[in-house]
């Protein structure tokens, strides 16, 4: 399992090649904040492959690990029907080829993901912002089109 979690993951870096790669007129923080936020999506869109009731945690520690404290209590705790940061209810390893990070506001560390769920042509985005800490960057805040958290 590990092994496919890590060719996956290595096929998806250099498959997003070009969307993480900062254009001149990006913020020098935009690199890094796309990098995590590949990192974070593969690494959560990996546990669509383990058994649920073994996931729960592990996607508990991926929140915890990427998010800030505070967000990351609000989902956990939250009971949601639908994943903040997917608008899904389940979701896919397939997706990760999918992933697109676009700087929405370099100024204020706001970034739009996206994914096209199944091949559907139509993408579905989440905004999320980021804050800079001693660690690197967090998602302080997602943003969707049916809810705010």
């Amino acid at each position: 399992m590990k092994k496919i979690i890590l060719l996956l993951s290595v096929l998806f870096i250099v498959s997003c090649k070009d969307i993480t790669s900062a254009p001149k007129q990006q913020s020098p923080d935009y690199e890094l904040a796309s990098e995590m936020l590949v990192s974070f999506y593969t690494e959560y869109l990996s546990l669509s492959e383990i058994p649920p009731r073994e996931a729960g945690p592990k996607i508990d520690a991926v929140i915890k690990k990427y998010c800030t404290k505070e967000l990351a209590d609000k989902i956990i705790a939250g009971g949601l029907e639908l994943d903040p940061f997917l608008t899904a209810q389940d979701w896919n390893v397939d997706w990760i080829p999918t992933l697109e990070v676009k700087n929405k506001d370099p100024k204020n560390y706001i970034y739009t993901v996206c994914y096209t769920n199944y091949g559907d042509s139509n993408p579905i985005c989440t905004d999320l912002t980021l804050i800079k800490t001693k660690e690197g960057f967090k998602i302080s805040y997602v943003k969707l089109y049916y809810w705010e958290m």
